[in-house]
């Protein structure tokens, strides 16, 4: 009789954690469409998914931002002058070498300059 009692504290238990999941995942779900529309609004309402967005390069006058690996997680760092094509190597000082594979509009609201992503080579 004990274990069957433990057996259904334990299910009632797990029950309750899955549905406190269930409420948080909900929640983020929520801020992260917040957070696409406001980023969007920032953009201007443009898609930056379509081909003609991606292969903009924006305005170069201010540089241009690198968007790379790191140990945890992504970087972007900035950089003068115009951005390198994709395709291109770009070595970074203590980081190693980089392949250039897209120039975007860039990830932060409001900024004008173009955005290499990079992969590790």
């Amino acid at each position: 009789m004990v274990v069957v009692e433990t057996q259904t504290q334990a299910a009632d238990a797990n029950a309750r954690f899955l549905a406190q999941l269930d409420a948080r995942l909900e929640q983020i779900g929520r801020r992260l469409d917040r957070l696409v529309e406001t980023l969007a609004q920032a953009q201007g309402g443009e898609d930056t998914s379509s081909p003609r967005r991606q292969g903009a390069a924006p305005k170069t006058a201010g540089g241009h931002l690198l968007f790379l690996p790191g140990s945890c997680g992504y970087e972007i760092l900035a950089r003068q002058g115009p951005p390198p094509a994709p395709g291109e190597e770009v070595p970074l000082e203590g980081r190693g070498t980089f392949l250039a594979w897209k120039v975007a509009a860039s990830p932060l609201p409001g900024d004008e300059r173009p955005c290499v992503y990079l992969q590790l080579t």
